[in-house]
């Protein structure tokens, strides 16, 4: 039997998770199972629009800042993914891009980058969101609003 110097070259991953993040993203999965079993292939479609979107201002915010790209750490996947929970499967597909944009250009990286946000970037797209497409909830009215809020219906 032989003995070799080194073990045989491996390939380096694609993408490497750090720690945290990937027990995040295993805890997500359920989350991501049920959308698709209650609200459809649309929460899917919403899924990878915002997280596309997330990982590609990433990459764009980091080579305009001429910074080492860092999409690997999973943290602007982890964004979109929680960005696309907290809005709806039926929104606009430009609502699902330009919010995840926000979430990582202005919520994120104005900050300083990774772990120097000061909110959480999912949560402040949320927020901008309603400010921002006002025209998508002009249908609203009021007894829609109270049978949201309160569960009573008209008649």
């Amino acid at each position: 039997m032989e003995a070799s110097e080194r073990p045989p070259a491996r390939k380096k991953p694609l993408i490497k998770w750090q720690r945290p993040n990937t027990h995040v993203l295993y805890a997500l999965v359920p989350a991501v199972t049920a959308s698709v079993y209650y609200f459809g292939w649309r929460a899917l479609y919403t899924i990878a629009l915002c997280v596309g979107a997330a990982v590609a201002t990433e990459v764009a915010c980091q080579k305009f800042r001429g910074m080492k790209v860092t999409v690997s750490d999973g943290s602007a996947f982890l964004t979109g993914l929680l960005f696309a929970y907290v809005m709806p499967a039926s929104q606009p597909w430009y609502v699902s891009i330009f919010g995840s944009a926000f979430a990582i250009a202005i919520a994120k990286h104005a900050f300083g980058g990774l772990g120097c946000n000061i909110w959480n970037p999912a949560l402040v797209a949320r927020a901008f969101v309603p400010v921002s497409y006002t025209h998508l909830r002009a249908h609203e009215t009021a007894s829609f609003i109270s049978y949201a809020v309160f569960c009573l219906k008209r008649g």
